[in-house]
């Protein structure tokens, strides 16, 4: 998913102290949706130092999700 900036302007995102400029029409990626089995999630966590701790499937949609944990 793309967000496009309706005109120029820059946004200013104190907590962060980031202030990011954008041109009219200009786009920023937020989002990236990928699939992935329950075990991949599971196996993904394991191999970037996280566990995962519970996972919840959507009985109508093909969607979970996923409590990882920091070890």
């Amino acid at each position: 998913m793309h967000l496009r900036s309706m005109r120029r302007q820059t946004v200013n995102i104190a907590a962060a102290e980031l202030s990011v400029e954008f041109l009219e029409d200009e786009t920023i990626w937020t989002e990236s949706s990928h699939k992935y089995s329950l075990e991949e999630v599971a196996d993904m966590a394991s191999a970037t130092g996280f566990r995962c701790d519970a996972q919840w499937v959507d009985e109508q949609w093909p969607f979970a999700e996923n409590l990882l944990v920091a070890e």
